[in-house]
């Protein structure tokens, strides 16, 4: 995929984005609160109607943001990734002796995303590994990199990207190929970046994947009938199985009755939620097979053992 030049400038606003535009200042500390069990509120702002809103007309901004953000605005801090100390529910201790879990920040970016989302009123799918950790112990899988969120669509990804307060979450979007999210000095109240920050990249690379820090990745999805598709993997479907296609990245395809509509579900203890597909056993076998709740014995930081992500249809069971 192609990284479009240039930033999209914006010369007129919404009516939803000056209803929305957060007039809080107060830093991710607001957000992060690692000692507090409470879940939020169920339900959230009322959702945006994409389809009569500016976004759906604008350029693809979600794919114009420049990879220079990477050294821009993300920081770069050591996290402790040793399982047997991290794979556990307990909270976020960022002014410990040690660094903090990196899979207790991955969880708390978790909370940040699913917050600001709801405060927005957009819509998102939890999905891939991120999904697999839930599903399988109510918690991110110790050993992995990142979380996975499917957007629906274009236009939600372009809302997603103009409305996001970086400030007030702690965390920035960027584009490497497909769109991410990373963390920015005011991550926790400037904790995080204070005690533990780096001066500067790792030497691995630029890209987020390379660089040993918890990190987001977004899939934009859309919808296909079957008629417009060719994949071999849902040409059985046609007659049988009469219903959209959601396809979310590469290979994979679901149907669309199994993806949405999506509801929020409470995770860690109920601590926190996350948007899960409706028919999350369905996503996961069409993922990663029958056997998804047995963890891989690479312990892939993806949730599977070899081959590709999403093997089977839609249908698969």
């Amino acid at each position: 995929i192609e990284v479009e030049n240039g930033v999209m400038n914006f010369t007129t606003t919404s009516s939803f984005e000056r209803t929305h535009s957060s007039s809080a200042t107060s830093p991710a500390s607001a957000i992060v609160n690692t000692g507090d069990t409470r879940v939020q509120p169920e339900i959230c702002e009322q959702e945006l109607d994409i389809g009569s809103d500016f976004f759906s007309k604008i350029v693809d901004v979600h794919r114009s943001l420049p990879p220079k953000e990477l050294a821009t605005k993300c920081a770069y801090f050591d996290c402790n990734k040793e399982v047997t100390e991290c794979d556990n529910t307990l909270p976020t201790n960022y002014d410990g002796p040690e660094p903090p879990c990196c899979t207790h920040i991955l969880r708390d970016m978790a909370k940040i995303f699913d917050e600001e989302m709801c405060r927005l009123g957009l819509d998102y799918v939890t999905a891939f590994g991120t999904l697999l950790g839930y599903r399988r112990a109510d918690r991110i899988i110790p050993w992995t990199a990142d979380n996975d969120y499917i957007i629906p669509s274009k236009d939600v990804a372009n809302a997603m990207v103009t409305l996001w307060d970086t400030n007030r979450t702690g965390t920035a979007h960027l584009f490497q190929d497909i769109n991410r999210m990373c963390i920015t000095a005011d991550f926790a109240g400037g904790k995080l970046q204070e005690k533990w920050g780096r001066p500067s990249l790792p030497k691995k690379g630029t890209q987020l994947w390379s660089t040993d820090q918890p990190y987001i990745d977004f899939y934009v999805g859309h919808n296909e009938s079957h008629n417009e598709l060719i994949s071999p993997l849902t040409e059985h479907m046609r007659k049988s199985e009469p219903s959209t296609v959601f396809i979310s990245v590469g290979n994979c395809r679901h149907l669309h009755r199994d993806i949405f509509p999506t509801y929020r579900k409470p995770v860690y203890n109920n601590s926190f939620y996350q948007k899960f597909p409706v028919n999350s056993d369905q996503f996961l076998r069409t993922s990663y097979g029958l056997n998804w709740k047995i963890p891989p014995s690479n312990k892939n930081g993806h949730g599977y053992e070899g081959g590709r992500l999403c093997p089977y249809g839609p249908t698969y069971k």
